[in-house]
């Protein structure tokens, strides 16, 4: 009896070490948009929908990101001047001429920091575009905060993910294979 209480304890010990911590974790992506950043035809936002691209030309910096799990993520834009700077998510590539294509998400202003709660998926390419929304395209500082469950990390994902035991659970189950081979050797003798 007293064997088959430590099997239900090291079992539930090792489904506790699974568990992951809960914690946000953070990526900043900060700039200057300025007559040295490229151009692309603006594409006109109602919040959050991109909805149409037209031909006037606005600055731009392209940030390529990805996260390591799946989940809803905030992304918030705040820009000096104030509200000068709006922007775009894009999802598996972005390419300027066909601003439609890809675009998930955007926000526009007025109002700093410009932000929306979008689902993003684990390992999968995301860029996000933040672009000058004025006329004169006189540019200014943005910095751009992404938050979430997964790590959240900029450029592109190398791989896709291998799931893996926490440490822990690791060493839990050696232990209790351990145990097993002990147990069943003594029952031998």
């Amino acid at each position: 009896m007293s064997f088959l209480r430590l099997q239900f304890a090291a079992v539930g010990f090792m489904l506790l070490s699974l568990a992951a911590p809960a914690s946000a974790q953070v990526l900043v992506l900060s700039g200057t948009l300025d007559g040295s950043d490229p151009t692309m035809p603006v594409v006109f936002i109602v919040p959050p929908n991109c909805i149409g691209q037209g031909v006037a030309p606005v600055l731009y910096e392209a940030r390529p990101f990805y996260v390591t799990a799946t989940g809803t993520y905030n992304l918030s834009q705040a820009s000096l001047p104030a509200s000068f700077a709006s922007w775009y998510l894009y999802e598996y590539s972005f390419n300027p001429l066909a601003g439609m294509t890809n675009c998930v998400a955007a926000m526009n202003g007025p109002g700093d920091p410009l932000a929306t709660n979008v689902t993003l998926q684990a390992y999968r390419q995301y860029i996000a575009v933040p672009f000058d929304d004025t006329g004169a395209q006189a540019g200014g500082t943005y910095t751009m905060t992404i938050t979430g469950p997964g790590v959240i990390a900029e450029g592109a994902p190398a791989m896709t993910a291998v799931p893996t035991l926490h440490p822990w659970a690791l060493f839990s189950l050696a232990a209790l294979l351990g145990l097993g081979g002990l147990l069943r050797s003594r029952r031998r003798i």
